[in-house]
């Protein structure tokens, strides 16, 4: 590696990347490894890794991690690497303060992704290896055989999360779309507001959810399921009827990346609900537990086989990688003996959305566990009605062949007489893709489905405002009061006022917008299947690109197939199929470690 072949990479960065690299290398006076290490944790970390993991990287082509046109060149060792980079002022152990970090297992962090990760995970550990000491023993095992029945037959973990989510400070429900997290919840939320009451005390519960699309779908889940619960009308008045994204929930201000509610100034709630957290990156999960009061319950939902977080981190998936080690009872018995942090986490396997003649439910299952051959099986097989496979029709008959999907998929939205209704009918289809960009990437697909609707007369040609026309935000912006994954619908103002946006707030009521209000938006005809995270669709049309990218996983499949209600068709070659499913997203960091290195810990030894 010498200063020609450095210099060389210079159009794979971004500005940020390179000049960071750049004022690195100068404070240190020169060092090319210094200046690489710099180069490349900064731009992995926008890749979504938390830090480079030399150990890894050591020795091998620099194409590993960063996508160059030609051959690359091969990194330094190791060993070396890691002996020069410990040499220089700007970089410090686990226990110093410089803009780079390298810990014991040869992890380069940028200071602040070190704090975050180690922040995360001391809030963690604190938790989930205790029991609440205040637990009624008799009044909660009352209430799971009232809220989950007498326990009789197969073992109910719906029930055994509850118990966990009650009896522990922290607790994690994952599961599949249909498993019942989101009933399971209601009742815990049930269970614990009958602890406290108990008490003489009035709890005060949150729920929230990464985006607002997400916490919609929440509060109208758990409005849903509290209509048939079962338990007093004193229990069920303290029990939240809204759902609010974390960023309203902790605080957002609009010219800090922190936020109002932290350590100093904790939330209120006795008891925190977060949905959807696997869309939650690394930063924002620390904050959420810094916000916490010590006392208070925390419960993550979410499903840990799921794409993770478009920003940094898989921190989800690292929470979950040790758990499912049931250790509570039905009925409940308090032990005396410290609890297993593994048994802080419930997996529910078992879906009542998707039963064994659902093509959907064995496509999802074949996905998880890499096994293409199962996947090819389901496609193939006519007797499933709910899943269709096609080949990639070229680029240039795309809008030719979606056109029947299109007509027949929008038909009931396009028709829609007012907002309300037209929001509504949002979820009976959506177009995914993996890409943003490209042939086959959603903005390509948006512009196919307008030109479809063009020539069959749906929107006026040149009209960009036209009505019926989908909006989704895609940053937060707190002057407009509207957040990323927002979805609104335009039609035409009251009183001829020119055209408006209308979006759904918290609480079920519309609000409308003048264009010139909206934040950075796009038409959501199609989506990116990360955008797709935390809605679901009646029916789901996937195109896979033509050629293999590393973003196509099996996690993304995975996603892209459970946003499925009742329908998916996936457009894709069989050879870009293949590698899809046999692709696993691996981002580096070092909180699974962290979590789970081997005896129970209390967080007190993570430095």
């Amino acid at each position: 590696m010498n200063r020609l072949e450095l210099d060389a990479l210079r159009p794979h960065f971004d500005d940020l990347d390179w000049q960071f690299a750049r004022f690195i290398e100068g404070l240190n006076g020169g060092s090319g490894g210094l200046f690489l290490a710099a180069l490349l944790v900064s731009h992995r970390t926008g890749l979504g890794d938390v830090c480079l993991d030399l150990e890894a990287a050591g020795g091998g082509n620099i194409n590993e991690l960063v996508e160059l046109d030609g051959p690359g060149f091969a990194l330094p060792e190791t060993a070396g690497w890691v002996e020069e980079l410990r040499q220089s002022p700007l970089v410090c152990g686990a226990d110093g303060k410089a803009p780079l970090v390298l810990d014991g297992k040869g992890r380069l962090y940028l200071y602040r992704y070190f704090l975050y990760e180690r922040s995360l995970a001391r809030d963690i550990l604190s938790r989930y290896a205790r029991l609440c000491d205040d637990v009624d023993t008799e009044l909660l095992n009352d209430g799971v055989k009232r809220l989950f029945g007498p326990g009789e037959g197969e073992l109910d973990y719906q029930a055994l999360a509850a118990i966990g989510a009650v009896v522990r400070p922290f607790s994690v429900i994952s599961g599949g779309p249909g498993t019942g997290k989101t009933t399971t919840v209601v009742k815990v939320m049930a269970l614990a507001a009958e602890q406290f009451l108990k008490k003489g005390r009035q709890p005060l519960i949150a729920m929230a959810a990464p985006t607002g699309k997400a916490s919609r779908r929440l509060r109208q889940a758990v409005e849903q399921a509290l209509e048939t619960l079962p338990c007093d009308d004193a229990v069920k008045a303290r029990l939240p009827r809204e759902a609010t994204t974390i960023h309203r929930l902790l605080g957002s201000r609009w010219d800090s990346p922190y936020f109002r509610h932290g350590r100093e100034n904790p939330l209120p709630h006795d008891m925190v609900l977060m949905d959807e957290t696997s869309m939650a990156d690394l930063p924002l999960l620390s904050k959420f537990f810094e916000a916490l009061r010590p006392d208070a319950r925390v419960i993550l939902l979410g499903d840990r086989d799921q794409l993770a977080s478009v920003e940094t981190g898989a921190a989800f998936g690292d929470i979950c990688a040790g758990g499912g080690e049931i250790r509570e009872s039905i009925p409940y018995t308090p032990v005396k003996k410290a609890p297993s942090p593994a048994g802080s986490i419930v997996i529910l396997k078992k879906s009542y959305r998707f039963g064994p003649e659902s093509g959907i439910g064995r496509l999802a299952a074949a996905v998880r566990e890499g096994d293409f051959t199962a996947v090819k099986d389901v496609l193939e097989n006519d007797s499933f009605v709910d899943v269709r496979w096609r080949r990639l029709p070229p680029p240039g008959g795309l809008a030719g062949a979606l056109e029947e999907m299109v007509l027949d998929g929008y038909g009931a939205y396009l028709l829609a007489p007012d907002p309300g209704a037209a929001l509504a009918a949002m979820g009976n289809f959506m177009i995914l893709s993996p890409l943003r960009r490209g042939p086959w990437g959603a903005h390509n697909l948006n512009m196919s489905v307008e030109f479809i609707l063009k020539r069959h007369y749906f929107i006026e040609s040149g009209e960009k405002w036209y009505r019926h026309r989908p909006v989704m935000v895609n940053v937060n912006d707190y002057g407009s009061g509207l957040f990323n994954g927002d979805t609104g619908v335009v039609f035409p103002g009251e009183e001829s006022d020119g055209p408006r946006a209308y979006f759904e707030d918290e609480g079920g009521s519309l609000r409308a917008l003048p264009p010139s209000r909206l934040p950075s938006h796009e038409t959501c005809f199609a989506l990116t299947v990360h955008k797709s995270q935390g809605s679901e669709y009646d029916r789901v049309l996937l195109i896979l690109p033509g050629r293999y990218s590393p973003v196509l996983t099996r996690e993304l499949l995975y996603t892209a197939v459970t946003r499925a209600r009742k329908f998916v068709a996936i457009w894709a070659d069989e050879a870009v199929m293949k590698k899809t499913v046999e692709a696993v997203t691996r981002r580096a960091s070092g909180l699974r470690d962290l979590l789970w290195p081997g005896p129970a810990s209390d967080g007190s030894d993570v430095p």
